[in-house]
């Protein structure tokens, strides 16, 4: 509407380039420069444009077929690079049906007003407005939550120690999980404090977000310092001769080895830390 009302084409990011970089392995932001070269000079040589409209529509057919197979691919692996719950198995295939039968005007398209048409009868927009709501509705309603706030200082370590502690009787932890959660938010706390000096760290914060559901205990932390990639920290092949450096990541080279689904995501400044712990009884049992 904005972009509409300033005479201006809206700006907007298209899903077919991860498609596109998966086929041919090229990410690099030179190549999509050029790329947009090409599209100018196309305005000044009718030939080139000419020339590009000569390609056969079975060529471009045999090509969009291996683009929307990849992305599809693509998608999946997006959706189950996590591991697949009753949580994700639902969303997914309600918003893929549902935009499905959008798509293919299955879902009483003689009821459907004119004026919406063009977004009833997408299957993109129907679909993703459709996941969109469903997580949300899970996020706001399913599973225990509570936040811990605290600042960048390591004085605030009692703070984390103690709220962790409390939380075996708000989500009925066990002892031995109750001691990892502990020992896992501690040293990422001491790895997102030391990374930022302390002239930099006022006015920040550190927030913690503890959620409680059938897949295990989710704990997401947020802020903004200039951190590396927890990805980067690895466990010394062998600790007898690992560097003072090593020893001191060595707590968060744990990380992987007592959580599942670790990930650090940076996004505009901003670190989303992110991993779950199962109880080991419950875990036992799920794997039976």
């Amino acid at each position: 509407i904005l972009a509409g009302l300033a005479g201006t084409i809206p700006n907007t990011t298209y899903s077919g380039n991860i498609a596109i970089v998966e086929l041919t392995g090229v990410a690099s932001r030179q190549v999509g420069i050029f790329g947009a070269g090409i599209l100018v000079l196309l305005a000044f040589f009718p030939w080139l444009n000419a020339l590009v409209m000569a390609i056969p529509e079975p060529v471009l057919g045999a090509s969009m077929f291996i683009f929307f197979a990849l992305l599809f691919v693509t998608g999946l692996k997006l959706v189950f690079q996590s591991g697949i719950n009753s949580r994700s198995a639902f969303i997914t295939g309600i918003s893929f049906w549902i935009g499905f039968a959008a798509e293919n005007r299955l879902f009483f398209p003689d009821f459907i007003p004119a004026g919406t048409e063009a977004f009833l009868h997408n299957g993109m927009a129907v679909g993703g407005v459709t996941a969109f709501l469903l997580t949300l509705l899970f996020e706001l309603f399913v599973g225990k939550k509570t936040t811990l706030v605290l600042a960048p200082n390591l004085q605030e370590l009692s703070k984390l120690k103690d709220f962790t502690a409390d939380l075996g009787s708000v989500f009925n932890l066990s002892d031995k999980m109750i001691f990892r959660l502990q020992l896992l938010c501690e040293e990422i706390f001491v790895f997102l404090v030391g990374s930022e000096p302390p002239e930099n760290s006022q006015q920040k914060t550190i927030r913690f977000n503890f959620t409680a559901g059938e897949e295990g205990l989710l704990v997401e932390v947020k802020d903004r310092s200039e951190t590396e990639d927890l990805d980067a920290v690895v466990f010394p092949e062998n600790l007898a001769v690992a560097s003072e450096f090593e020893l001191a990541k060595l707590g968060l080279a744990l990380l992987g080895k007592m959580a599942q689904e670790v990930a650090h995501i940076r996004i505009s400044g901003v670190n989303y830390i992110s991993f779950r712990l199962w109880d080991s009884e419950d875990q036992n049992t799920a794997k039976a």
